[in-house]
């Protein structure tokens, strides 16, 4: 969240005192008086960036001929509202999220912005009453902040939301002041709330469409984590390939075990394992987490076949292990035309738990090993779309 664009409103709040117009520009021989500067409690600057740019310059021409009462009275102004909506702030968020609350807050410091130089040349009182009002919009704006760090951060991880983002307002302060001095200086004082009302409401475009009150609402978090989640048991098949092939050639070079015999119980453990995780999967329900941890077990015993049925080819022919693989994997894939007809004749019109346990039944062990072994991604779809559906 870029949380000081809100700030930058109540940072350049440049309250036309005489100082506005001393860098550079004389107005008028009206004479301005000391500078006044305040910072509420969240660390903001509510007074004029451009009196802090030349307190040096002391007494210089201004436009507004404001005494020193009038300019505290403007200047305190702001806290009236700010004090009085901490609290209201705080609940709304609570209630209707952060992002309506706090959005609604950055776009009426930017509205306030805007008017604030014709306030303040019609009447310090307009100002004063102006400045309440922004106030009031942002006492919200602090409060409203934390329902959202609860909702996307874990606890561990709040203190540093805290420091990255919340106190982010830091680097918009050592920002927002030169940024005004500079627009002062070349375009006049009003010129300064214009800009960063117009920076506050190109912020409010990208909040309202790409803020979301909870991870579950982001439609792109959504998306990856079901592509996470997808992808996983994929990861597990790999590392379960790494695992197995260091482990089985382990136990060769030491001669733990023969080749034949080796090949023969890795091939059972990339067979077997996940044909029996299928069934589990059948009857675990409309469970994600447990079907996706069972999923990737399969998966992950599934990698043995590295140092089984893949490492067997190159043992029975070397000279011909590119024919071999292709006969094996052309042959074995012809299955993959048959799973999908035989799902669907199992399932039509019967989409129900039971109709899927009596498919993982009915098809032979042996069989199901062969089947997943080459069908394993058709099958796995069908098992995440089917039993899952769309609770991921």
């Amino acid at each position: 969240m870029v949380r000081r664009n809100t700030s930058s409103i109540v940072h350049v709040k440049a309250q036309c005192y005489s100082h506005v117009q001393g860098i550079g520009h004389n107005i008028s021989d009206m004479t301005s008086k000391d500078e006044l500067t305040s910072i509420d409690p969240a660390g903001n600057n509510t007074g004029s960036p451009a009196l802090l740019a030349d307190s040096h310059h002391g007494e210089m021409e201004g436009e507004l001929d404001w005494d020193e009462i009038t300019q505290g009275l403007v200047l305190g102004a702001f806290f009236y509202g700010y004090w009085a909506t901490q609290v209201t702030g705080g609940r709304l968020s609570e209630v209707y999220g952060t992002r309506v609350v706090f959005g609604v807050c950055v776009f009426a410091g930017g509205v306030s912005a805007v008017f604030t130089p014709l306030a303040a040349r019609w009447h310090y009182m307009a100002l004063f009453a102006l400045r309440v009002i922004q106030g009031l919009f942002q006492g919200a704006s602090l409060p409203c902040i934390f329902p959202l760090m609860i909702r996307w951060f874990p606890p561990l991880e709040r203190a540093r939301f805290i420091a990255y983002v919340l106190f982010c307002n830091n680097i918009s302060i050592t920002a927002t002041l030169p940024l005004c001095g500079l627009v002062i200086g070349t375009l006049g004082w009003p010129a300064a709330f214009y800009v960063t009302a117009t920076l506050s409401f190109a912020w409010c475009f990208l909040w309202y469409f790409c803020m979301y009150d909870e991870p579950d609402q982001h439609p792109s978090l959504y998306v990856l984590q079901n592509g996470m989640l997808s992808a996983l048991p994929f990861l597990c098949r790999y590392l379960g390939a790494v695992v197995a092939a260091t482990v089985g050639e382990k136990l060769l070079i030491h001669k733990v075990l023969s080749v034949i015999t080796t090949r023969r119980i890795f091939s059972a453990i990339a067979m077997f394992g996940p044909a029996v995780n299928l069934l589990v999967v059948s009857f675990s329900g409309c469970q994600p987490t447990t079907v996706i941890v069972v999923l990737c077990l399969g998966f992950f015993f599934n990698g043995s076949i590295t140092i089984g049925l893949f490492a067997n080819r190159v043992d029975i022919s070397n000279n011909f292990t590119g024919t071999l693989s292709g006969i094996v994997n052309g042959s074995a894939n012809a299955i993959a035309f048959v799973v999908p007809l035989v799902v669907g004749a199992l399932t039509q019109n019967q989409q129900t738990m039971g109709q899927w346990q009596k498919r993982e039944i009915r098809i032979p062990l042996p069989r199901r090993c062969h089947i997943y072994t080459r069908g394993i991604i058709i099958e796995v779809k069908e098992r995440i779309v089917a039993t899952v559906g769309g609770n991921l």
